[in-house]
């Protein structure tokens, strides 16, 4: 759990040093409405989660690749292949932040490559129970079966979950200064 938790620090603190780095990326009004309706503050924290979703979502294989042997690159729609380390078992993974973010285009170029690779799997990063489902040849697991298949532990995914928070507290305090200071910035005039 120690690889996952480096990974997560690694993740989120690259996505807050970019953050401090440009924090006009949360500023700018992309949707009216939402503003319009919520506020610019909410507006802020729902750009925050964009940019986290884009940004980990797009490195999701590696909270996975720790937990296998012989890591190699496959072409898209896949990530990597490996051997799982607990099971010497070859897999071909597709790892996906979460449910939400593994839109059915995806879905469906995935089943159709599916043919191609040895033992291919969707490994969910976060995200609600669901039970697995068939992409064609590959099976999608959601994170509480992903984090039990590469772990062999049952609650792997409370342990990661919990992982999240505490590391993610960490980044709170920095996450609220830019998000303070854009408060007391005067508005972009457009």
């Amino acid at each position: 759990m120690q690889a996952v938790e480096a990974t997560i620090d690694r993740l989120v603190g690259g996505v807050v040093e970019q953050l401090e780095r440009d924090a006009g990326s949360l500023r700018g009004v992309e949707n009216y409405f939402f503003l319009a309706l919520v506020g610019r503050r909410v507006n802020r924290y729902a750009k925050l989660e964009r940019i986290l979703v884009t940004s980990l979502g797009s490195r999701s294989r590696e909270f996975f690749t720790p937990f296998f042997l012989h890591v190699e690159k496959v072409p898209k729609p896949f990530d990597f292949t490996g051997l799982l380390k607990r099971s010497m078992e070859a897999y071909t993974v597709k790892a996906v932040l979460s449910d939400q973010a593994f839109n059915s285009t995806m879905q469906n170029r995935v089943a159709e490559a599916a043919n191609a690779h040895a033992n291919p799997v969707v490994l969910t990063v976060q995200g609600d129970y669901f039970p697995p489902r068939d992409l064609g040849r590959a099976k999608w697991l959601c994170a509480h079966d992903s984090w039990r298949l590469v772990t062999g532990e049952r609650d792997a995914y409370r342990r990661v979950r919990d992982a999240i928070f505490r590391v993610c507290s960490r980044y709170r305090s920095r996450v609220y200064t830019i998000l303070n200071a854009l408060d007391e910035a005067p508005p972009i005039k457009r």
